[in-house]
């Protein structure tokens, strides 16, 4: 089961990164990155989480 994190990255760019690194981008706003993470996650409410922190994506 993929759980994924949404935050912002040290640019301020909104970022959805599951957290094995198997998947994510980058988003125009918090609310497409967390609908991104909620549909590549079945929608189960406790697989996405909202970081406070600063995350970046790794290529």
């Amino acid at each position: 089961m993929n759980t994924f994190v949404v935050g912002q990255d040290s640019r301020g760019r909104w970022v959805a990164v599951e957290i094995h690194g198997r998947g994510g981008g980058l988003f125009r706003d918090r609310q497409a990155a967390f609908h991104y993470a909620c549909v590549e996650t079945g929608r189960r409410p406790d697989a996405v989480l909202v970081s406070g922190d600063r995350i970046e994506l790794r290529t």
